[in-house]
């Protein structure tokens, strides 16, 4: 008879693993089933308990990464560019947007900033930020710290004629006016 003695801390990791998984696995049932289209306002404004939304993406799922669009959404990423022929794909977050979105959401709660943010940041073709445009922030704030956020993306590189190649990817945000 075999007996396995396992330390109190190995039960743990071993159970936080497979909760993990779990909850990794019903995260990508439950993204795979619903397509969110906005991030809510982390407190509620003065004189209501109700959370509206803070950032809104009216055509692309802010959870879902490109793989996962429909082909309308897809066509509504590549509405951004000039010119763009089928066989082409535009860079896209690894992860989706909501991420950096969420970080987004969280700066402008602190700064209480609002208005338009417009950022072009250029992406390699391995995936990475190499430089940050700001072509309009509600503050030099929210500018610096946007960018900070688009420079720690990973994202999926753009393809060109099937090859992964350099190319420009938008980012509109707009804050609303906060009672």
């Amino acid at each position: 008879m075999n007996i396995t003695f396992i330390s109190a801390r190995g039960a743990f990791c071993a159970a936080a693993s497979v909760a993990f998984a779990l909850l990794a696995s019903a995260a990508q049932a439950q993204s795979a089933a619903k397509s969110e289209f906005a991030i809510k306002e982390y407190s509620p404004r003065a004189g209501t308990s109700i959370l509206r939304d803070a950032i809104q993406s009216p055509k692309v799922p802010i959870n879902k990464r490109y793989a996962e669009l429909s082909a309308d959404e897809r066509a509504a990423v590549m509405s951004y560019y000039q010119k763009f022929d089928a066989a082409n794909e535009p860079p896209f977050p690894l992860e989706g947007l909501k991420p950096a979105l969420e970080l987004l959401v969280r700066m402008q709660n602190k700064l209480v900033d609002q208005g338009r943010l417009h950022l072009m940041v250029a992406i390699d073709a391995k995936g990475l930020a190499t430089d940050v445009k700001v072509v309009d922030s509600p503050s030099p704030e929210m500018a610096k710290a946007a960018a900070g956020v688009m420079m720690y993306t990973k994202f999926k590189p753009a393809q060109c004629a099937g090859q992964a190649c350099t190319m420009d990817f938008p980012l509109h945000v707009e804050f609303p006016v906060r009672n």
